[in-house]
């Protein structure tokens, strides 16, 4: 009741505002020299809503704060990279006479069709199946989207768990099948798994608070999935071209066509790279617009469309240059495959080698993306600082995804599986007299419940390595723009581990 400054309450956790002697509430002084003791935030953080603009002011900052953004979301339309921009283009003209030429030749006469023979209202049910499953699909992903704002932590360790029981399967399958050397194998990658989890338990604090708050981004920025939902629609397009153009390619002569073979297997493996690429450099450059802006006027009005013009105009080059490298490890290996049959054991330790670099190759791209999205660098100066950033911060991504992997895989795994077995049953309850279609039926439900739910995953995923990123490189960032959720980041973060 005298005046003097008290000390904001401690004990329960939630935020008690200063005693001010009257019994009225007054916001805390915000002058230049007098020292706030930080917020308290809990972990049920809602960016959305504890940092609109009139949030920031409250917290002293004006409605009309410019952040700094030096180096970042550069506003040159000088694109990055411009060589490999033309040898994709080039590419997929070489892709298109292909068709051209595959179309014109003459028709085996030989030739047996692999589309199934069925009446047009068998078709018609398959169809209706097949959207059905699309829908129920979508309504999982957005329901197990929600699971992770609410419920992070146990599905956390609901991951664990599947990862492991996975594995454990497997490894029961190998011994069963007498693939000792493969179950062992299995069993060893088990103890292991166990063993670092145990060893990074000290992470899983920052681990629950970063995908729950990607998890939060996503779900108020709807126009991410639709951005996801846009690349599956382009992807499967894709696919269903290059099927057919390697069906009409098999009308050349044996030599022309494996030549043609080759080239498409390539077409296919860089294609589908650069495709997810711009979904995962625009996703990127949506959160780090958060990250860096949200409640300044620096925000952009859309900023998932802003994000799109620059993944598909100036960055384009450095995310055809990173694609083609992984194309490239991925038609190799497909080529070995083919090779097994003469070689096989060196066949298969060659194909063992390359899968381990086309993976670390993968991570090292997913990463270095994120560079491109929010300094708009060329894939080379992005590479340099992805190897800075893993050099200084590498444990820590490494432990990060292995955490968050788990949760997004039991996603995929539970769509898998429930929509395999919808397809299964509608098939059984309309097209009773069609059992040979049950398990062809079954497998397209259970990849149309997995491409449906990798397609948020993937957002998320994006979302929780470009934040990393932004945490990483510049912490004062997310100290001004979201100061609650900064001190929740900076109490969870192990900043001395130097793994490499």
């Amino acid at each position: 009741g005298t005046g003097a400054y008290q000390p904001p309450y401690q004990g329960t956790g939630a935020y008690q505002p200063p005693y001010q002697g009257t019994g009225a509430y007054q916001p805390p002084y915000q002058g230049t020299g007098g020292y706030q003791p930080p917020y308290q935030e809990p972990l049920a953080y809602e960016p959305g809503y504890q940092d609109s603009k009139v949030d920031l002011e409250s917290k002293g900052y004006r409605g009309d704060y410019v952040p700094n953004l030096e180096g970042k979301f550069p506003k040159d339309n000088k694109p990055r990279d411009i060589f490999f921009v033309l040898l994709f283009i080039a590419h997929l003209v070489g892709f298109v006479v292909v068709i051209v030429f595959s179309v014109s030749k003459s028709e085996p006469s030989n030739r047996n069709s692999f589309i199934p023979q069925l009446p047009a209202n068998q078709w018609r049910l398959i169809i209706e199946i097949g959207i059905i499953c699309a829908l129920v699909a979508v309504i999982l992903g957005s329901i197990y989207l929600n699971l992770m704002v609410s419920y992070t932590k146990p599905l956390i360790f609901i991951g664990f768990a599947v990862t492991i029981l996975t594995f454990l399967a497997w490894a029961i399958y190998f011994f069963l099948s007498n693939f000792i050397v493969a179950g062992v194998f299995m069993m060893l990658f088990v103890v292991v798994f166990a063993l670092f989890i145990t060893s990074i338990k000290s992470r899983f604090p920052f681990a629950i608070v970063m995908l729950k708050t990607c998890a939060i981004l996503t779900r108020e920025y709807f126009a991410t999935q639709v951005i996801g939902f846009l690349g599956l629609i382009l992807t499967a397009g894709w696919i269903g071209l290059w099927l057919f153009t390697v069906y009409q390619s098999q009308k050349f002569e044996t030599g022309a066509n494996y030549f043609l073979i080759v080239f498409l297997i390539f077409s296919f493996y860089w294609t589908i790279q650069v495709v997810k690429n711009v979904v995962h450099v625009t996703v990127s450059g949506l959160f780090a617009s958060w990250y860096f802006m949200h409640g300044t006027v620096g925000m952009p009005q859309n900023p998932t469309i802003q994000s799109f013009k620059r993944a598909i105009t100036t960055s384009f080059g450095s995310i055809c240059l990173g694609s083609l490298i992984v194309a490239l490890i991925q038609t190799l290996r497909a080529l070995l495959r083919s090779l097994r049959s003469d070689h096989p054991l060196v066949a298969a330790i060659i194909d063992c080698f390359l899968a381990c670099v086309d993976s670390i190759v993968q991570y090292f791209n997913h990463y270095a993306f994120c560079q491109v999205a929010i300094y708009g660098k060329t894939f080379c100066q992005a590479a340099k600082a992805t190897w800075s950033l893993f050099h200084s911060d590498g444990f820590e991504a490494i432990a990060n995804d292995n955490i968050i992997s788990g949760v997004l895989f039991s996603g995929c795994l539970m769509s898998t599986i429930l929509v395999a077995i919808l397809s299964t049953f509608l098939t059984w309850l309309w097209l009773p007299s069609e059992n040979n279609l049950l398990l062809i039926m079954g497998i397209f439900g259970a990849v149309v419940g997995f491409i449906i739910m990798s397609m948020t995953m993937q957002v998320l995923d994006s979302g929780v390595a470009t934040i990393f990123v932004s945490f990483a490189e510049d912490k004062e960032a997310l100290r001004r723009n979201h100061p609650q959720l900064y001190e929740i980041f900076r109490t969870t973060y192990h900043e001395h581990i130097d793994w490499l």
